[in-house]
């Protein structure tokens, strides 16, 4: 197994003196969102039929960061997944573009089961989905779709970068426990078997134990030099799934419905990041149920401003490491593949990065040992990794995410990809400047 290959930012050493400097405001922020609903007939992955309709639209955002000569661009797509080949194209033309190391340039997707699959080849693709990505392929709707996509995101960027101001930022936390729960309930003998809805969600039977839960649903709103709203980035980790597949249109998910809502209320545009969300899932289903959880969560974070915090901006620095995750012996399949694991901070703030579908167990596990006070964990970003991925006794208890047909790769996968994201973690910790908040946990 390969040691993991850390590739520091190109820009490291300007944004290290940054950070050394905590009253600095040369920081700015910029963003834009672009719409990339399908304008014809596009094949639905999961009913291999054309959606029916739109519910609303699906986009990509950009939040572009800038201190110093150091610029980086977080994009967001309403999107199933990402995949690492098309990650590269996109960065690619990026960095020619507009100059921005491909290495300074994150790429998520939310996760919307009732939106398009990334874009991707043939290589990067397990041999299990081959027959699937075959059938996508075929339609022709899906392959305009791809060919334009990429002038959108391009086109999101600049717009992103040419908005770039000065900004200050504060931090708000809001509890959203109640509408997510961990789909995999573990039985008296340790085992678990995965329910991907309940009608009863805060009570278990025949002994069964609770899986762990994040609740925390964070935002950062930045704001201008006159105390103008720019932006709020927001962030929790829960499977879009509530539109999907009890409506089968176009759909963004509770998350679109989220940043339409937060952004009418708070006069900014609103951009999220999904969280470690491959085992929490909405306690309920259906778009009368987005439209209470979603007007909950929103009433939660107008209710929150009157306690938000300050953040320090400065000190911005990107570094990311390439990790070997073993995979299981499948015929076809390859014994190894790489992942990127990505590490984004400024101030107390740290945005962490991986691909695939994360289980919460990861995400919690980072953040407790992370010297960052606010850590942020992220799944389906830069690639689709091993798939599922959880701590190595996910693997032991089964279920669902445990299944090799998705998820890929064997138990130590979910070892590598914590010991990769905290070894960046210590390594971009300056204790001068950053102390950590004890337990590590938001």
């Amino acid at each position: 197994m390969k040691t993991p290959v850390l590739r520091p930012s190109k820009q490291e050493e300007s944004s290290t003196s940054h950070r050394e400097t905590p009253n600095d405001s040369n920081f700015r922020i910029g963003q834009a969102s672009v719409s990339i609903t399908p304008t014809g007939p596009l094949i639905n992955w999961v009913t291999w039929e054309d959606y029916p309709g739109i519910l609303d639209l699906i986009r990509v955002q950009v939040l572009a960061l800038e201190e110093g000569e150091t610029r980086v661009l977080i994009i967001s797509f309403d999107l199933l997944e990402t995949r690492s080949s098309q990650v590269a194209e996109l960065r690619a033309l990026l960095e020619k573009d507009l100059g921005i190391p491909a290495g300074h340039i994150l790429m998520q997707a939310s996760h919307t089961h009732s939106g398009p699959r990334f874009p991707h080849v043939k290589e990067d693709t397990h041999p299990l989905h081959l027959e699937k990505l075959a059938r996508l392929k075929e339609d022709p709707g899906y392959e305009v779709w791809c060919q334009e996509l990429p002038h959108k995101v391009l086109s999101c960027a600049r717009a992103a970068v040419d908005s770039l101001q000065p900004a200050t930022a504060g931090i708000r936390r809001i509890y959203a426990g109640d509408w997510v729960y961990n789909r995999r309930p573990i039985q008296p003998d340790g085992r678990v078997t995965t329910q991907f809805s309940s009608k009863t969600p805060f009570a278990q039977r025949d002994g069964n134990r609770f899986g762990v839960c994040d609740p925390t649903l964070t935002a950062f709103q930045f704001q201008g030099v006159e105390a103008n709203p720019l932006a709020t980035l927001l962030h929790f980790a829960c499977h879009p799934v509530a539109i999907y597949p009890t409506d089968k249109r176009l759909s963004a998910d509770w998350p679109g419905f989220l940043k339409k809502k937060v952004s009418e209320a708070e006069n900014a545009a609103a951009l999220f990041l999904q969280g470690c969300a491959g085992d929490q899932v909405p306690v309920r289903r259906g778009l009368a149920a987005v439209e209470e959880m979603t007007d909950v969560l929103a009433e939660r974070l107008r209710g929150a401003v009157s306690g938000q915090g300050s953040i320090a901006l400065s000190g911005l620095e990107v570094r990311s490491a390439e990790v070997e995750l073993p995979l299981i012996a499948q015929a076809g399949a390859p014994e190894s593949t790489m992942a990127e694991v990505q590490v984004i901070v400024f101030g107390e703030v740290a945005i962490v990065a991986m691909p695939g579908e994360i289980l919460i167990g990861i995400g919690l596990e980072i953040q407790r040992r992370s010297p960052f006070p606010h850590t942020l964990c992220l799944g389906y970003a830069n690639g689709h990794g091993s798939a599922y991925t959880g701590l190595p006794i996910e693997k032991e208890r089964g279920g669902y995410e445990g299944d090799p047909k998705v998820s890929h790769g064997k138990a130590e996968c979910g070892s590598l990809l914590i010991e990769t994201a905290c070894s960046l973690l210590q390594e971009m910790h300056r204790e001068d400047s950053v102390k950590p908040n004890g337990d590590g946990l938001l």
